[in-house]
């Protein structure tokens, strides 16, 4: 794993990681999804791999420099990354060098370097890595040059810049974090969460930020998923 940059865990509880390669940092090494068995510990093996040209993974867009960035799952256990200014979409069953199963691309998406991203029943919610930063809506089947359902986008949002990480709630709330300046000068990090299906230049229903929170450059976000 190269600088991983979106992690996820599934009904098993085991560990999803979405690791974005050279990342444009200098590093070697290839875009990954990589899966660990639930308790997994130290110099573990991954039970999944999915790597190689075919998965379209490497190149620019997706996390700060390049590659994939957030990754989510369904519940069928298809895998969601955020990478290379779209989404790529991978089977429960994929391993290895494969390509994607769909993938969501093209001028009509108006995907700007993608990064947080979260699923539910029905939505893909995409927050990108800009300032100022944005959230896309596609249903959850999306395939191809697809326009968004809906966004949230605007000074009303209190969105920032640098969307790293997206969940839903049970409820169908979207909670996001907001990293804020890179460089640690204003605007600050804060986690925001909108109603459900909030789309437009809305506000959010409440945000976490300030001195005593302690935030500094928050990247991940994720829930604990539900037990049924």
């Amino acid at each position: 794993m190269v600088e991983p940059n979106g992690l996820a865990i599934d009904g098993n509880d085991n560990l999803y990681v979405a690791s974005c390669g050279p990342c444009g940092h200098g590093l070697s090494g290839s875009a990954s999804i990589e899966e660990f068995a639930a308790g997994s510990n130290g110099n573990a093996t991954p039970i999944r791999m999915i790597a190689g040209p075919l998965t379209q993974l490497d190149g620019p867009g997706g996390g700060p420099g390049g590659g994939p960035g957030g990754i989510a799952l369904d519940t069928s256990g298809n895998i969601y990354v955020a990478a290379t200014d779209e989404i790529a979409v991978f089977g429960p069953q994929q391993s290895g060098n494969v390509a994607p199963l769909r993938l969501i691309s093209g001028p009509h998406t108006r995907l700007n370097a993608p990064y947080g991203i979260a699923v539910d029943a029905r939505y893909i919610d995409v927050g990108s890595y800009t300032s100022p930063a944005f959230v896309l809506r596609f249903a959850l089947d999306a395939n191809g040059d697809k326009r968004p359902r809906g966004t949230i986008s605007g000074g009303a949002t209190q969105i920032n810049s640098y969307l790293g990480g997206l969940a839903v709630t049970a409820e169908g709330e979207l909670i996001g974090d907001d990293r804020g300046s890179q460089a640690g000068s204003p605007p600050p990090p804060q986690i925001l969460k909108f109603r459900g299906r909030a789309n437009g230049n809305v506000a959010p229903r409440s945000v976490l930020a300030g001195s005593t929170t302690q935030l500094a450059i928050p990247l991940f976000l994720t829930l604990a998923p539900s037990r049924g």
